[in-house]
């Protein structure tokens, strides 16, 4: 995220735009103190992303759909229980496809 928007993670870039100290990155590293949360809020806005993408809690960047992810959210809520299982299988089989792409690109890297 830093090199998308320019800075350097750690000394003083990181604390002219965030207001945040070398010395707090670095014991945040090393697992020494956490951050506040009004601390992850500034820095997700800094950054754009949702804070659940900082904690590594989801991967997607924001909390913003798009019209595509609305759309998907509204068939669901209006499907009955077998339309709702459909969609939910759809969605796990689209997962184990993409894991699958992800480990055969790894064994393409590391051939």
């Amino acid at each position: 995220m830093c090199q998308e928007r320019g800075i350097k993670p750690t000394g003083t870039d990181m604390q002219q735009v965030t207001g945040i100290s070398s010395s707090a990155l670095t014991q945040w590293k090393n697992l020494k103190s956490l951050p506040t949360a009004a601390i992850l809020g500034n820095l997700a806005k800094y950054f754009k992303v949702s804070v659940e993408y900082l904690i590594g809690l989801t991967n997607l960047k924001s909390n913003t759909l798009d019209e595509q992810q609305l759309l998907l959210l509204e068939a669901y809520d209006m499907a009955d229980q077998r339309g709702k299982n459909k969609i939910v299988q759809v969605c796990l089989n689209e997962q184990d496809k993409a894991e699958e792409r992800r480990i055969a690109k790894e064994g393409q890297v590391s051939s």
